[in-house]
């Protein structure tokens, strides 16, 4: 009885997980290729499992629709459209948090310091 109950969970989280995946958010080639790139990455530096990478994916795949969509826009004000990325990286990094231990928390603060002062030089550079 609990190998049924523990088959069942597990059928019924993989198939959540694999219907979120494959959500409303449709990628270009290019942008399907960057999101699964930065989820490799991301993989690697917060030491997640397979279910974490097919979450985190999503969560990829989201971030990066909701972004490009915003940036189709004309806003006559930069503050605008600063603002409504700046919603979509919060909405993905609470998302996110949702689903990391303790460890992994701690990994993705080193990540997210390690990235803006990637684009910090990147962005001196130009």
């Amino acid at each position: 009885m609990k190998k049924l109950i523990l088959s069942l969970s597990i059928l019924f989280i993989t198939s959540v997980s694999a219907f979120a995946q494959n959500g409303v958010y449709t990628l270009t080639p290019d942008q399907e290729a960057k999101c699964t790139e930065l989820t490799r990455t991301m993989v690697n530096e917060l030491r997640l499992n397979e279910i974490g990478y097919i979450k985190l994916k999503a969560l990829n795949r989201e971030r990066l629709a909701l972004t490009t969509a915003v940036k189709e826009k004309a806003f006559a004000d930069q503050s605008v459209l600063d603002q409504k990325l700046q919603e979509i990286e919060t909405d993905f990094d609470n998302k996110l948090v949702a689903i990391l231990n303790a460890n992994q928390l701690q990994a993705y603060a080193n990540y997210k310091r390690k990235a803006e002062v990637s684009y910090i030089a990147a962005s001196e550079e130009k």
